[in-house]
């Protein structure tokens, strides 16, 4: 279905950014660390055009992600959260609609990571 003039575009928000903050320093002279958090945002946006009938709103959200890390010459280990917060919102939308009626019969949606901790290892040669 097209849109009316003025319509947003599908899944564009009016607005979205992101913010960081990373500080490191040396624990020796070869041992360093390094601290960073940051969030994620994202506006208010629409499934479709927002003058079509079949148009759902998706909420806004803001997501924190913090992550620490030390490194030891070639090694680096890391530990991160990812949506620290445990933030439920959703990046997508999709509806199903019946094929007789056109009536909405199921909405498919697909939601942002839930909070995610982890550690990893880096190496390099």
């Amino acid at each position: 279905m097209g849109g009316l003039s003025g319509d947003e575009l599908p899944y564009i928000p009016a607005w979205s950014g992101s913010a960081q903050a990373d500080y490191g320093w040396a624990l020796s002279s070869d041992v360093k660390a390094n601290i960073n958090g940051g969030v994620r945002m994202v506006g208010t946006r629409y499934s479709n055009v927002r003058s079509s009938p079949t148009a759902y709103r998706l909420a806004p959200y803001a997501a924190v992600d913090l992550g620490a890390s030390v490194t030891f010459s070639r090694y680096t280990a890391r530990l991160f959260v990812k949506n620290l917060l445990d933030r439920r919102a959703y990046d997508f939308n999709y509806l199903i609609s019946n094929a007789l009626n056109g009536a909405t019969t199921q909405i498919e949606s697909t939601p942002i990571q839930p909070r995610t901790a982890g550690i990893a290892f880096d190496a390099k040669f």
